[in-house]
């Protein structure tokens, strides 16, 4: 029985670095998303663009929520973490808008 208790063990270590791993590999995801979001901001300010594009949005989350579906991902907690990540994305842009 000691010996199942150690291999179960081992699996859970695993499994939990393939998650931290997974986690980072979100990490560095969200932050290249950033880096575009930022770029989008400033082409939008050179350009006197509004921040906020309703009509791209709601075809955004469509086709995420599609995609998410395709993955069988919940589509609250996919609908929740999108609407987090464009809340700081609008966030952002009127900083940057505010900024010289």
């Amino acid at each position: 029985m000691v010996e199942r208790k150690f291999s179960v063990n081992d699996r859970l270590t695993n499994l939990r670095r393939e998650l931290d791993s997974a986690d980072a590999e979100l990490l560095a995801t969200l932050q290249r998303r950033f880096k575009i979001v930022e770029e989008i901001a400033v082409l939008k300010k050179e350009n006197n663009l509004l921040a906020r594009d309703d009509v791209r949005w709601s075809q955004h989350m469509q086709a995420v929520e599609s995609k998410a579906k395709e993955l069988t991902l919940p589509n609250g907690l996919v609908r929740t973490v999108f609407d987090a990540i464009h809340k700081h994305s609008l966030s952002l842009h009127k900083r940057m808008r505010k900024s010289k």
